[in-house]
């Protein structure tokens, strides 16, 4: 049986090409957090993007940039 006492919150989900992530990314994933009392932000990066050229760099490594800026950005 689920834990009804304990606070339900919604998880954002920010996408993009992130190449490269930068302060933009993590302010902008921190203001809308905050904003909406989101328990999380969830940064997915794209692979193939269709709104523009391919990425320069390598979608396993734009996800450890992604990974690094996370934790580098204190949420």
């Amino acid at each position: 049986m689920p834990d009804t006492t304990a606070e339900q919150r919604a998880i954002g989900i920010l996408g993009g090409t992130f190449d490269p992530v930068h302060i933009g990314h993590i302010r902008l994933a921190i203001e809308v957090s905050e904003l909406l009392n989101f328990q999380a932000v969830r940064f997915v990066p794209v692979n193939v993007p269709n709104h523009r050229q391919p990425p320069l760099v390598d979608g396993s490594v734009r996800f450890e940039m992604v990974r690094g800026g996370v934790r580098g950005g204190g949420r």
